[in-house]
């Protein structure tokens, strides 16, 4: 994922934060997919939990925070600017957010919060400074609220000066954009120029790092897509590490499949996001699917094809069919292209299978093979358990294979017999499964499943600050509290979705904040209000 910090003044920029999110990022989001990426915006109008600090120690957390989340985004950032210069803190607070900076020194102290983030996220260096978009913005209304006016001459002057450096240091690469006011609506007007200046420059921006991407094979881009999935959500992950745990010890142990199974909403792909990273970080081989993310994990023939291209990657040996997403998987005819094709390319499907059994599939490939038939289920299976053998004899690394959300497939009769699972997985080639509770595994053992159930009250409060943490975002605790005591907050998913709605709030939420007084209070008291009215359901909120 890539993440860009929003640089600009908070209240006369709403206009503008409120689009990038609403029409900007998913169109980006829609173009990074293509490259396996996803990209998302650090907008820091709320988030910096200063409830219980006085005012200079909470206006010392407001900088650090703000450097702080330059720090993540890097390289990235937005910069737009207006008619107003911003708040000016005391010059000693400057000079501590400025000291806690390694390599990073100011000439001049009196500078606004805006002027301190561009000047330590963009020009202090240059490498950043290529990096970071400079958008200047310019009425064609003269009648505008006072919040669209200058602070007064003093802040004027130093507007006028930082985007004079701006334009020097960038060389002129600076981007203008016209809007209008329209006083009834109250609201700006004109903002298409602006969205499709971000949206294209950001695709540009992202360019150079996605060059990379075009080299890769279709099934490289795919695994990228699959990791990208596997990082995001668990960076989200807190609590049930007891749980990660428990799981790694019993591949440790030896066994060959793990099914977790749980209700809609329980937090099950977060736990296989978890157990991919922690079980790659301790130096496993690891290959995570996560069903329907990506055009190559949509059925079970999918699943089973993915496996077989991975083992050949990783055995060096010549692929029995290219593996591609989409209707090139099929052939142009379809699924009669590809049997035949897949008929045509190889015999493997008549060779044994070493090993145990798979739930369900043993006898069926049997069956197929008495009979003459040669579909793609046979063929593949047939060489997915001929290359489990060849990795286990290679004696190579435990391989860990990760499927997550088996009841997001297609449903046929592959799915449902579980042809997908490998009949020989041992202690050196293991699989973990994940689906809904309702979702049958026939043949698979009670001893092999594991229930991941509702959270428990006290791992509430810890999972919601993970995701906020995610999202480089704290809330007071009384927010905290309040979602934590939602009839549906026993599930990650429903706690997910209500900080996705505080990350919606936009200038409507923030007018009525500012009606309440302004604040940390008022931020907190009407995002209580929102929590209030969300739906106390999973279906509801979604």
């Amino acid at each position: 994922m890539k993440t860009i910090f929003i640089s600009s003044t908070f209240k006369d920029m709403h206009f503008e934060r409120d689009i990038i999110h609403e029409k900007v990022m998913p169109e980006l989001n829609e173009y990074a997919a293509r490259y396996g990426e996803s990209v998302s915006f650090c907008d820091l109008r709320w988030g910096v939990n200063t409830g219980d600090l006085e005012n200079e120690e909470g206006s010392k957390k407001v900088l650090s925070v703000c450097l702080d989340e330059i720090d993540r985004c890097r390289p990235y950032m937005i910069v737009i600017l207006g008619e107003r210069y911003g708040w000016i803190p005391e010059e000693e607070l400057i000079a501590d957010a400025v000291q806690s900076k390694r390599d990073f020194a100011l000439d001049e102290l009196e500078k606004s919060v805006t002027a301190l983030e561009i000047e330590y996220g963009a020009l202090s260096r240059p490498d950043q400074l290529a990096r970071t978009l400079f958008y200047f913005r310019e009425f064609t209304s003269d009648d505008l609220p006072p919040v669209y006016r200058k602070e007064d001459d003093r802040h004027e002057e130093k507007l006028l000066q930082l985007k004079e450096r701006i334009r020097t240091l960038t060389g002129g690469r600076v981007k203008t954009y016209a809007v209008g006011w329209d006083g009834e609506a109250e609201c700006i007007t004109g903002l298409e120029t602006f969205v499709e200046l971000v949206t294209q420059d950001v695709k540009g921006l992202m360019e150079q790092d996605w060059q990379e991407y075009a080299l890769l094979t279709p099934f490289e881009r795919d695994q990228r897509a699959q990791w990208d999935m596997a990082r995001q959500k668990s960076g989200q992950f807190a609590a049930r590490e007891t749980l990660v745990d428990q799981y790694v010890e019993k591949l440790k142990g030896g066994q060959r499949l793990l099914a977790l199974k749980g209700a809609a909403g329980s937090g099950k792909s977060t736990l296989m996001a978890r157990l991919a990273v922690c079980l790659s970080e301790a130096g496993e081989i690891v290959l995570p699917v996560f069903c329907g993310h990506t055009a190559m994990s949509n059925d079970a023939l999918d699943l089973i094809r993915y496996q077989v291209y991975w083992l050949e990657e990783r055995l060096g040996l010549p692929h029995q069919e290219p593996l591609d997403a989409g209707k090139e998987m099929r052939g142009e005819s379809g699924e009669e292209n590809a049997s035949a094709a897949g008929a045509d390319q190889t015999d493997f499907g008549t060779q044994e299978t070493a090993g145990g059994d798979v739930p369900g599939n043993t006898q069926d490939a049997a069956d197929r093979k008495t009979s003459g038939q040669t579909d793609p289920v046979q063929l593949f299976t047939a060489r997915l358990a001929e290359l489990v053998a060849s990795y286990e004899s290679s004696g190579g690394k435990r391989l860990i294979i990760l499927l997550d959300a088996l009841d997001q497939l297609m449903p046929d009769d592959a799915r449902d017999r579980l042809f997908f699972i490998p009949p020989n997985l041992s202690d050196r080639v293991q699989m973990v499964i994940s689906c809904l509770d309702t979702f049958p595994l026939p043949g698979v053992r009670v001893d092999e499943t594991e229930t991941v159930s509702s959270l428990e009250e006290a791992d509430r409060g810890e999972v919601i600050r993970g995701i906020l943490s995610f999202q480089g975002r704290e809330l007071e605790t009384v927010v905290i509290d309040r979602m934590a005591q939602k009839n549906a907050s026993g599930s990650p998913l429903y706690l997910s979705l209500l900080i996705q709605r505080l990350l919606m709030m936009n200038k409507h939420d923030f007018d009525q904040i500012t009606a309440g007084g302004d604040g940390m209070a008022a931020i907190s008291a009407h995002q209580l209000a929102l929590l209030d009215e969300a739906d106390d359901s999973l279906e509801g909120v979604c």
